[in-house]
């Protein structure tokens, strides 16, 4: 299938992500990365993540929570060498009862 090419850098232009040309355009997702890639151009990312203060999203007990279970992922993390496993964090971190065991029914 054939497109314009104009409309192509002009959607680049406009702040399209890849993904929303490839539909624009008809096209694969690759092939927009490809012209991209082949014309020097940086990806243009879309802005779906929001900044929300942790005071404005949870009552008051749950920001309390939150706080004390980031102050002990930083502590784990400035134990442990190399990466964080963060996932792996939060198993034990829910295991060892940080947690109690009605909330954590409720998240699965």
């Amino acid at each position: 299938m054939k497109y314009d090419k104009t409309l192509r850098s002009e959607l680049y232009q406009m702040g399209l992500t890849d993904s929303q040309i490839s539909k624009e355009l008809g096209v694969t997702y690759n092939a927009v990365a490809l012209w991209r890639w082949k014309n020097c151009l940086p990806a243009n990312r879309s802005n779906t993540f929001v900044s929300v203060k942790m005071e404005d999203a949870l009552p008051p007990d749950k920001c309390d929570q939150m706080r004390e279970f980031l102050a002990s992922l930083v502590t784990h993390a400035d134990n442990v060498e190399g990466r964080v496993d963060v996932m792996g964090f939060m198993q034990t971190y829910r295991e060892t009862g940080f947690i109690n065991k009605e909330e954590r029914a409720c998240e699965n």
